[in-house]
Formats: C-alpha cells, structure tokens, sequence
C-alpha cells in the first residue's frame, strides 16, 4: 500500500489540522526532540489498528488509552476530538476519537470516480 496522504487532527504533537502529501518517492522527516516525528508514524498505526504498539499494555498496565491521542490543549474543550485520515488508492481510512462520548469510530470511504 502507497500512502499518498496523511491527515492529522489534534493527535499527540499536532494541535490544528495538518495535512502531509506524500507524492514523492521518497519522504524524509527531519526536526527536533519533541517536533512529532514519532507521533506522525503513531498516527498513521493507530489509525490502521487502533493501537500504538510502542505505548501498549505491559504487565497489566492499562495507563494509556485513545484519550491520551488527543492533544492535551484540545482535551478539556465541549468538543474535544482528535482524528487521523490515511489516503491511500481510491480509499480514505479515518479514525475518530470523541472525548465527550468517551467513543471511537472507523470509517473507510471510497473515492468517487471522476467519469
């Protein structure tokens, strides 16, 4: 699978809509400590698998969940939401986290053809 496009939304490190295209044959991250290297590619797992392998369940610790996706300026909002979109062929995979109704969904859409 060729992901052409990520889109985050207040997940970990991302405040605020943002979107990455990913055209290119190659794509290279670069920034500092802290700057969402590693949240970008929780992003894109989580939203595949609604986990994040590297912050899963040892030894019956339950200390993180899909609350701890949303970014923590987003969190005490009426709304507070987070969601990843991965775009890939003609498919459109989005996870959604809603902290209000403490509910996550997955939704696949497909692109509509153009003729």
């Amino acid at each position: 699978m060729k992901i052409d496009k990520v889109e985050i939304c207040n997940f970990r490190n991302y405040h605020g809509l943002h979107e990455f295209i990913l055209d290119k044959k190659v794509t290279v991250l670069y920034g500092d400590n802290g700057y969402g290297k590693s949240s970008f590619f929780d992003a894109i797992e989580w939203c595949l698998t609604n986990e994040i392998e590297r912050f899963k369940q040892q030894d019956g610790d339950l200390s993180f969940s899909n609350y701890d996706c949303v970014n923590h300026l987003e969190r005490e909002k009426e709304n507070a939401s987070c969601h990843v979109s991965v775009y890939y062929e003609q498919f459109r995979l989005c996870r959604a986290y809603n902290v209000n109704a403490n509910s996550t969904t997955f939704i696949l859409y497909e692109k509509e053809s153009d003729g």
